[in-house]
């Protein structure tokens, strides 16, 4: 890269298009399945760059990172980590082998009951989630912190 063209933090950053994700269905289908039983879990990346520098993906679902099955278990500590804390981690596991973990957490849902007006007031309001931990609207509502998923009893 030419002089000044840099990133302004210093930092680098690796972008990842895969060219073929239908190679991948099964996996996506079991994340999918995953989510609809509202189990969270780690999308397991392997990224390998062979000495011509083709790349090729193998990816896997894990739920449970100690019986995933997984090639490389050895990653559980990292899996687990990556999930409890849910953010992603890209690890370098040898030269031309990185490990991206990527945490998928089912959606969270809101439940809006009662007082049907207030109902439907709450389900329109951008900033619902801080209007509903105020004292003066937990009387009309049982919330999980998320507002796209929303469930309205009048």
């Amino acid at each position: 890269m030419p002089s000044g063209e840099g990133s302004i933090c210093g930092g680098e950053a690796t972008i990842l298009i895969d060219a073929h994700p239908g190679d991948h269905a099964e996996v996506f289908q079991s994340v999918k399945k995953s989510l609809d039983q509202r189990q969270p879990g780690v999308l397991a990346t392997f990224i390998t760059r062979d000495s011509e520098g083709q790349v090729s993906l193998a990816r896997h679902w894990v739920v449970n990172a100690v019986d995933s099955g997984m090639p490389h278990a050895k990653f559980a500590q990292e899996i687990e980590k990556s999930l409890a804390e849910n953010k992603p981690n890209l690890l370098k596991i040898e030269k031309g082998i990185l490990l991206y973990l990527e945490p998928i957490y089912p959606l969270p849902h809101l439940i809006i009951v009662g007082a049907g007006h207030i109902g439907q007031a709450l389900s329109r309001s951008e900033g619902h989630t801080s209007e509903l931990q105020s004292h003066s609207f937990i009387s009309y509502a049982v919330f999980c912190l998320k507002k796209k998923n929303i469930l309205l009893f009048l």
